[in-house]
């Protein structure tokens, strides 16, 4: 009898361990989800709703000094971080002229920062930019939708960096439409596909300009997405669109670049 016992109790044990070998994988499949979808959302890749600023955006041509010392841009962040609420993230872009650099820095307001240029402290920043700064820069400023959307996009290994000027004819309403409908559906498709990051854009304050970001995994993952969805247009600002029925390809003349940005807050 208890021959049979033992026996009853070592196929109990070995049912357990065959079950729990079989389902060992299928934890870790379900556990490293759960932890990418956190990762996702603790780096603002999935975006979520937060607080919303206008982001100055500037651009300029960098001298070797840029390059050869990294800590020259990092120093700059940070002494405009003592001053700006928002996040600060800068990068150059990967195409042609690739010294281009160009900075998002996240303010209450654009008086906010005109406030920021007028004050004493601000001549102390000249020292830290003059010398990786090629010539002059060209500034605006931008809110993006949805909030948190944009950081997710600088977030991104690669960020896609889009302007879009209404053709001629075309109302700047019609744009927005077509451009607001763009972002909810890319950042729907954004939390499946692993490849894209956040999708934010905005209308620039001072010309009848638009701005779109996005962010990707890769300039490779952005262009093989172009072509299976937007193809032949270079960006995957696209899409959806408004009546008459044109796209935002018949609506805007886009410009694109792909930046590598770092920095945040």
């Amino acid at each position: 009898m208890r021959c049979v016992f033992f026996i009853f109790r070592f196929w109990i044990w070995a049912c357990v361990g065959l079950m729990y070998i079989y389902l060992l994988p299928l934890r870790c499949v379900l556990r490293q989800g759960r932890k990418l979808n956190e990762q996702r959302t603790s780096s603002g890749v999935i975006p979520s709703l937060g607080q919303q600023f206008v982001y100055e955006i500037i651009q300029f041509a960098v001298t070797d000094a840029y390059t050869e010392d990294p800590n020259r841009i990092k120093r700059v962040r940070e002494f405009i971080g003592a001053h700006a609420p928002g996040p600060i993230y800068t990068g150059l872009q990967l195409e042609e002229p690739t010294n281009q650099l160009t900075g998002f820095v996240g303010w209450h307001s654009k008086k906010q920062h005109e406030d920021f240029e007028d004050a004493s402290v601000y001549y102390d920043l000249a020292p830290l930019v003059i010398p990786i700064a090629a010539g002059g820069s060209v500034t605006v400023h931008a809110t993006f939708e949805p909030a948190g959307g944009e950081v997710a996009a600088f977030n991104a290994p690669i960020t896609e960096l889009v302007w879009l000027t209404p053709k001629t004819g075309v109302s700047s309403d019609d744009v927005l439409s077509a451009l607001r409908a763009t972002v909810e559906g890319m950042n729907e498709s954004a939390k499946s596909d692993p490849t894209m990051f956040g999708v934010a854009a905005g209308r620039v304050q001072e010309e009848e300009k638009f701005v779109y970001v996005a962010g990707w995994s890769s300039v490779e993952a952005r262009k093989e997405w172009v072509r299976k969805n937007v193809d032949p247009a270079q960006s995957s600002a696209r899409w959806l669109s408004v009546k008459p029925r044109k796209t935002l390809l018949d609506l805007a003349d886009m410009s694109l670049v792909d930046l590598q940005l770092s920095g945040g807050r």
